[in-house]
């Protein structure tokens, strides 16, 4: 049995007509609501003012690692306590020795003697006192490392808001469920030009297959193409709607703030490995070690409405590592042309600076996402290994005709 596996991102969605650019909910979030507290306005004025974020999720999701680095550490009030404490000590300590100084006057000698001991206390509590003293008054920055986290969280549910109000209710219609099957089974219906079809020859008649999906979308568009006659395994590795959806960053290295990195508040509300564990832990499966375990026993793999982001790190890591794990195996990456772009055929270019992506990612322990840290390089992908497949709207299903009224 051969294995096809499909990765499908939000560019499934927007073929299907669905509200789901960031720059949709980027327009929707960001308007002023009642409750709103001055840490969320901040939080909105700057997204407004971010227009280069408006580009894919990715880019949103890096700069939410990138803000990080805007927020300080918040003091405890013990800590400013102590700290005051201790200025107080030092100040007390060179008023002392100044005292001690004044009433040695009479003696020459002695006035001397007890300058000069007193000079390095002096040069020392001074400064230390001062700054203490400073510390003691400080008062709570504006926006603290708490407040950061109160900012992505308040992202995560305002999205799961959004689409639930915008886009749950957007269905694709009466769709014809076996013809949009036969369009992810067959996929050497797809292939146009000589090279592609050649490389994907090599594996021969495929027989019987197994067609599991990873969807890194947030809707139910998918399952509503594929209806009930679809037997495959389908995994929401990103949440979905009724779920919760999961933002955030690959791994502790893209959060710009070595305190950040450190709390597990953050990792557990920033982090998306860390919350996909933790939301499979809650509800008693294992989402994430089943789709590592469905990209590697894949023999192709297909990956539709997907760029190679960063912040899904850990799934091209994966994808990387199967390719050099079996010289067989297959990369098939459609990519949405424009009408700008259809004149021209993609695949060689795109073939060469995908592999090149590729390469970025590190193949990597699993002990190793969370620091964010690791990885070897190993020999190149294959040549034949990577299909760029150009389309204009591959899997965007067909509406079956209504039927006319029997006539009496």
């Amino acid at each position: 049995m051969k294995n096809i596996t499909w990765l499908v991102g939000n560019g499934f969605d927007l073929g299907l007509g669905l509200k789901t650019r960031y720059s949709d909910f980027l327009e929707w979030y960001v308007k002023p609501v009642d409750g709103d507290d001055a840490n969320i306005r901040d939080f909105k004025n700057k997204l407004s003012d971010k227009k280069e974020n408006r580009l894919a999720w990715s880019d949103f999701e890096k700069w939410l690692g990138e803000h990080a680095a805007a927020f300080k550490w918040e003091w405890h009030p013990w800590q400013i306590f102590l700290y005051g404490l201790l200025g107080v000590v030092f100040v007390l300590a060179i008023v002392l020795l100044v005292v001690a100084i004044i009433s040695s006057y009479p003696d020459s000698h002695g006035f001397s003697w007890h300058l000069i001991k007193a000079l390095p206390y002096t040069a020392i509590g001074f400064p230390v006192g001062a700054g203490t003293a400073a510390l003691a008054t400080t008062t709570k920055p504006k926006f603290s490392t708490g407040d950061y986290s109160k900012r992505i969280s308040d992202a995560h549910n305002k999205l799961t808001l959004y689409l639930r109000q915008h886009v749950a209710d957007r269905r694709p219609g009466s769709v014809d469920e076996e013809d949009f099957i036969n369009k992810i089974a067959n996929i050497r219906q797809h292939l146009k030009d000589n090279r592609s079809k050649t490389i994907f020859n090599k594996h021969g008649e495929l027989g019987t297959i197994s067609l599991p999906v990873i969807l890194f979308n947030y809707t139910t568009a998918f399952e509503r193409c594929v209806g009930s006659k679809f037997d495959g395994i389908i995994n929401h590795i990103h949440g979905d709607i009724d779920r919760g959806v999961i933002l955030g960053v690959d791994n502790a290295g893209q959060i710009a703030n070595r305190r950040l990195r450190r709390s597990e508040s953050t990792l557990e509300t920033l982090l998306k490995p860390t919350i996909i564990d933790e939301k499979s832990r809650v509800r008693g499966d294992t989402a994430g070690e089943d789709a590592r375990n469905t990209i590697r026993r894949s023999n192709i793999i297909c990956v539709y409405g997907m760029s190679l982001g960063e912040t899904d790190r850990t799934w091209w890591r994966e994808i990387r590592g199967w390719l050099e794990g079996n010289p067989a195996n297959l990369l098939i990456i459609f990519r949405y042309l424009d009408e700008r772009e259809r004149s021209a055929n993609p695949d060689s270019d795109e073939r060469r600076a995908i592999k090149q992506e590729l390469m970025k990612f590190k193949t990597v322990s699993a002990a190793d996402i969370r620091s964010g840290t690791g990885g070897v390089h190993k020999p190149p992908v294959g040549d034949n290994q990577v299909i760029v497949v150009p389309h204009y709207g591959l899997l965007v299903p067909k509406v079956k005709a209504d039927k006319e009224p029997a006539r009496r």
